[in-house]
């Protein structure tokens, strides 16, 4: 009876619009703004609604983002590898516009993302996907549905995605901008025939790829920080010589430039029926997370300025208690 501003996207509508991250759902969303950090693809970024996100590097997100009712910290205030990674086999999408705490948790002033995967189902089924496009993209998706026996049954779903670079870098001869993703996820479904239900997966996800696919178009020999650079045992200034010679052609870089991202995910939701309007739910999930990156942000041979690659593992273990009741007067 509480007027509330929530925003679902069915399975269906998601293959109506193509959708195929998170990244493409702001675009049906009103008030959503979902923006990738450059050189990552889609394995970080910021989620806001209603103006309302990431305050600073490393401060907590105020978008409560969850996936099959587990919560995915961000960690540096970016979005984690379930949200704009694992964008596969989704039955639903939900956006709440928050605060949302009273559900959801703190993390949720703004509101919160939800994505629910497809769960197993007692008939033998399944779907496959293929996409294929210009500069080598080669998308493949499909799932496997197997019930084994009258209350037990499994889910196979798989993602790879492969994208050709579409800038190229006439240093090294390489497309840059190339990207590939692999995921796989196997969720488990036991109901026995009495008051339990136990609900198992298990997902592993990798992005990586060759750099960003950026252009030179002006540079300033007199800026401060700049001063000479040792370019092929020869000290030169940076001047018009290093201006991308085209649209989609590139001088290259002198450094590597690069992001990895390894993920895996196991998560068990048990819950118990104890009377017909008392439930106890446990919602258990342990997450692993290992970005790698590498930034030349000069963009040119020369050695100005570059990151150091960066390696960080990340570890997370959330449990959630939930007892769920209905009380006989159905105010409460």
């Amino acid at each position: 009876k509480t007027p509330i501003a929530v925003t679902a996207l069915s399975s269906q509508a998601l293959r109506d619009r193509n959708v195929t991250s998170i990244l493409d759902i702001q675009n049906y969303v009103p008030d959503l703004s979902v923006g990738s950090r450059s050189g990552t693809g889609a394995g970080s970024g910021g989620v806001s609604i209603r103006g309302m996100g990431v305050d600073a590097t490393g401060s907590s997100a105020a978008v409560g983002i969850y996936e099959d009712d587990v919560y995915i910290p961000s960690g540096t205030g970016s979005v984690g590898a379930g949200n704009l990674l694992g964008f596969f086999d989704v039955a639903r999408v939900e956006v709440l516009r928050g605060p949302q705490g009273t559900l959801f948790g703190r993390n949720t002033i703004a509101g919160a993302v939800q994505y629910v995967t497809n769960a197993p189902e007692d008939e033998f089924g399944g779907y496959v996907d293929v996409t294929g496009g210009t500069d080598a993209r080669a998308d493949f998706q499909g799932a496997l549905n197997i019930p084994l026996g009258d209350s037990f049954a499994v889910r196979i779903a798989g993602i790879s995605t492969t994208e050709g670079g579409y800038v190229h870098d006439i240093l090294d001869n390489t497309d840059r901008g190339a990207s590939r993703m692999q995921g796989l996820r196997l969720r488990a479904s036991w109901t026995p025939p009495t008051r339990l239900t136990i609900d198992l997966k298990g997902e592993v996800l990798h992005e990586s790829t060759n750099g960003r696919a950026v252009l030179v178009s002006g540079v300033n020999p007199n800026a401060q920080f700049v001063g000479l650079a040792q370019l092929f045992g020869e000290i030169r200034p940076l001047d018009d010589s290093y201006l991308s010679p085209g649209k989609y052609r590139s001088v290259g870089f002198n450094a590597p430039d690069y992001f990895r991202y390894d993920s895996t995910e196991a998560q068990a939701i048990v819950n118990y029926e104890i009377s017909d309007d008392l439930d106890f739910k446990s919602i258990s999930a342990y997450s692993t997370s290992r970005p790698r990156l590498a930034q030349d942000f000069d963009n040119t041979p020369l050695s100005i300025y570059s990151s150091l690659p960066a390696h960080q593992k990340l570890g997370v273990l959330t449990q959630e208690l939930q007892p769920l009741q209905q009380a006989p007067s159905e105010r409460l």
